[in-house]
């Protein structure tokens, strides 16, 4: 399972979803050593899918992508055995320090995964919290990563001190430059339904 935005998934109107997802883990310079795998199931949030527009009290989704063999006649290898997983939080925005994945076309014209690292700038309405970024288009949907890292031995702890959790998802910034920062919504209720729900369908999170 992948987490992304919801405005990645769906129009937030009565258009509904999008289609044809493709998932290329570690995609870099056109190429994806992993190859890509297609989606089978997507589900975003009610505050997402009946009022599109950003901020956004929730703007999360999930999807589900195949299995598929990683050399031919393989044995079907989920998406987590190839890349490893990502943990998750809720409400863990603000405050916080976080690590933002994602491929902005201001950098390096969307052929390289970016790592934007900075701490909670503001509180907005509805339900979002804004973090210093130079990020721009094309980073929607990449996780907001809290202490991304590979554990230390012996290491400190803070006030957040659980290693690679997904805390938010990048949803907005501004066409102007003054502030530079994006904005997530806060994961709260509705990403643990969400969560579950997609969790909840055959071979899923087992």
């Amino acid at each position: 399972m992948v987490a992304t935005a919801g405005h990645c998934v769906h129009s937030g109107t009565f258009a509904g979803f999008y289609d044809n997802f493709v998932f290329a883990p570690s995609f870099r310079d056109g190429v994806a050593p992993f190859e890509s795998r297609n989606w089978r199931y997507v589900i975003t949030t009610g505050a997402w899918a009946s009022g599109g527009g950003v901020p956004n009290a929730a703007d999360y989704a999930m999807l589900e992508f195949d299995d598929q063999a990683m050399t031919t006649g393989g044995p079907l290898t989920k998406i987590g055995n190839v890349t490893g997983w990502l943990g998750w939080q809720t409400v863990s925005l603000n405050p916080n320090h976080t690590s933002k994945l994602g491929y902005p076309c201001n950098l390096d014209s969307c052929q390289k995964m970016q790592n934007v690292m900075s701490n909670n700038y503001r509180a907005t309405s509805p339900n979002n919290v804004e973090y210093g970024s130079d990020a721009r288009g094309g980073s929607s949907g990449g996780p907001w990563v809290q202490n991304f890292a590979v554990p230390a031995t012996s290491g400190g702890a803070g006030s957040n001190a659980a290693q690679n959790r997904v805390v938010g998802i990048t949803s907005y910034g501004y066409l102007s430059a003054d502030p530079t920062v994006q904005g997530a919504s806060i994961p709260d209720s509705r990403w643990v339904q969400i969560w579950n729900q997609i969790c909840a369908r055959s071979g899923n999170c087992n």
